[in-house]
């Protein structure tokens, strides 16, 4: 599979991450492992998708919905990077059978089981419920989750956030692996990786706000 659209899309936004912020990665090594994965993401911003791309030790595959081939020019964009678009209005067989050869051929798949941008007091960083279709699609790639949380990219909704001034501190944290266990009672094994998914999130966002110093909402430092 060529990756240069990704990787045109990835060199393009490292040069605004560079010259504009300072970001704090935890754990980067989590997210480093060889073979199949599919990377679970909290979703505060529509900048966690860049956020994720310049940290991200991998090539990523995201998943998103239809909607956005609405924009033309986005859409291509996006179908070049090897996106997979889910009709979120039914069981989408296709986009499934899409991600699961995907995680088969080795790849990382990076979704927001959250299925939008939500308020943080509302988002799985503080124990919002998550779509089981992240659950479910680990199952039929017989890939792990890895967890992660992105935190400070509100940031960029300001226009001095785009100045080259590297004050803008966000942080991205991974987590350990969570594997549904495939020998196990199918129900049972849902249960105990959603429940461990859902407590990944909490856990990764208290880690990582400590990290920031109570930054968690996407400020601008002060430069020294």
């Amino acid at each position: 599979m060529i990756d240069l659209p990704y990787k045109i899309v990835y060199g393009l936004g490292w040069s605004i991450c560079w010259i504009t912020s300072r970001p704090i990665v935890l754990h980067a090594e989590r997210a480093r492992r060889e073979g199949a994965y599919i990377l679970a993401s909290s979703h505060l911003t529509p900048y966690d998708v860049p956020a994720l791309m310049k940290n991200s030790p991998r090539d990523l595959d995201f998943i998103s919905t239809i909607e956005l081939l609405k924009t033309p020019i986005v859409g291509r964009i996006f179908t070049a990077m090897h996106c997979v678009f889910v009709d979120r209005s039914r069981a989408d067989a296709t986009a499934a059978l899409a991600v699961t050869n995907k995680l088969r051929a080795g790849r990382v798949v990076a979704m927001f089981p959250e299925g939008n941008i939500r308020e943080e007091e509302k988002s799985v960083i503080n124990g919002g419920n998550f779509k089981p279709g992240v659950i479910r699609l680990a199952q039929l790639g017989s890939a792990p989750i890895i967890p992660a949380v992105v935190l400070g990219t509100k940031a960029y909704y300001t226009f001095k956030a785009w100045l080259p001034l590297r004050a803008i501190r966000y942080g991205v944290i991974y987590g350990n692996p969570i594997v549904v266990d495939p020998d196990g009672e199918a129900e049972a094994a849902k249960a105990k990786a959603t429940a461990e998914l859902r407590q990944a999130f909490i856990d990764l966002a208290a880690e990582l706000k400590a990290a920031m110093g109570g930054i968690e909402r996407g400020d601008i430092l002060r430069r020294v």
